[in-house]
């Protein structure tokens, strides 16, 4: 008796530790997250210093947004672009041909000088330099439900491909493009929004995993039958 009542306290000591670590984790400052992980500094816009950037980055949002206004993204158009035919056809797969068209938008740019993919999954997804050298990290999103929130409309992994995109102070930025399905599978873009991530919060989402190798060892096997 005296053994169950030690190993329910000792359980509860337990739950109470985990919850401190996650409750310390609800609503962080993103700059604090990515600055922690990767050593670079987050820098914050200033709409009037910064104007021209944001000129620039307006000018290609505004050129895809009508483009694919009267253009549906389809199946077919994601094939066409991306080179390959998509399992499923959702908002995700939209935001994939319009981030390929971010750094494939022709422009006479103020500051911007280069426009380059960063081509691992994850966070960032672009990576836009400008003439006098300075760096900024861009997200590109697309939703058709602006207004409605789930955990998993923005996030940022530490994983080692994520960490070697980031390898500069620079702003960080999400260029989301409001969609809309007028058919199945069929999407037009209704307008955008460009948003400075140095002002938001963030919060983990704890998930304990394993892989097949762990799932399948011999020792954890109760029994098994091939045909």
């Amino acid at each position: 008796m005296m053994e169950y009542r030690e190993n329910m306290e000792r359980m509860k000591e337990y739950q109470e530790i985990i919850r401190e670590i996650l409750s310390a984790f609800e609503r962080v400052s993103f700059p604090v997250i990515v600055e922690s992980s990767t050593g670079y500094k987050v820098l914050s816009i200033d709409k009037e210093r910064d104007a021209d950037l944001i000129g620039d980055l307006s000018t290609i949002a505004r050129i895809i947004t009508n483009r694919y206004h009267k253009i549906p993204i389809t199946r077919d158009i994601y094939k066409l672009i991306i080179g390959k035919e998509p399992k499923t056809f959702r908002p995700n797969e939209v935001g994939r041909v319009l981030e390929y068209e971010i750094y494939n938008t022709p422009g006479n740019f103020k500051v911007i000088s280069r426009v380059q993919p960063l081509k691992q999954v994850g966070y960032p997804d672009v990576k836009i330099v400008e003439k006098t050298g300075r760096v900024s990290f861009i997200d590109i999103k697309a939703t058709t439900r602006p207004n409605v929130g789930s955990p998993r409309d923005f996030y940022y992994s530490t994983k080692e491909k994520t960490l070697e995109k980031i390898n500069s102070d620079g702003f960080h930025l999400l260029l989301g493009f409001i969609i809309k399905e007028t058919d199945p599978e069929e999407f037009i873009t209704i307008g955008w929004k460009l948003v400075d991530l140095s002002k938001i919060k963030v919060s983990i989402k704890a998930e304990f995993n394993a892989d097949n190798l762990e799932i399948y060892k011999p020792d954890a096997i109760i029994k098994e039958e091939w045909l």
